[in-house]
């Protein structure tokens, strides 16, 4: 990943961790300033990566607004429509956390 980064940044030596607890794995990107077009390029490397070693993504509180696109990267489309039809089944309008759990259908 440090190559991916160096690649997408030239302002200045950037450096890219990761730190591994238990199951879990945290990136950490540090540059001198981040920008969409940076984010765009490692974020599918990182869920490549990690749906290559059967993980799954998430955000602190599960897959958020921002992941919830991404969930395709660690479950089939037949485990999201049966989440979906599950979370329907729960909720038929729509109005418990939209859009913070699974991609609008």
């Amino acid at each position: 990943m440090c190559d991916l980064v160096g690649q997408k940044t030239t302002e200045h030596r950037e450096r890219a961790t990761g730190v591994c607890v238990c199951v879990c794995v945290c990136v950490c990107v540090c540059v001198h300033r981040y920008t969409d077009e940076l984010q765009d390029a490692i974020e599918p490397y990182v869920y490549e990566r990690v749906a290559a070693s059967q993980g799954s993504i998430s955000a602190e509180h599960g897959l958020g607004q921002q992941k919830a696109a991404c969930i395709h990267y660690s479950k089939p489309a037949l485990a999201v429509e049966l989440m979906r039809q599950i979370k329907h089944a729960f909720d038929p309008k729509g109005i418990l956390n939209p859009y913070k759990v699974l991609p609008p259908g």
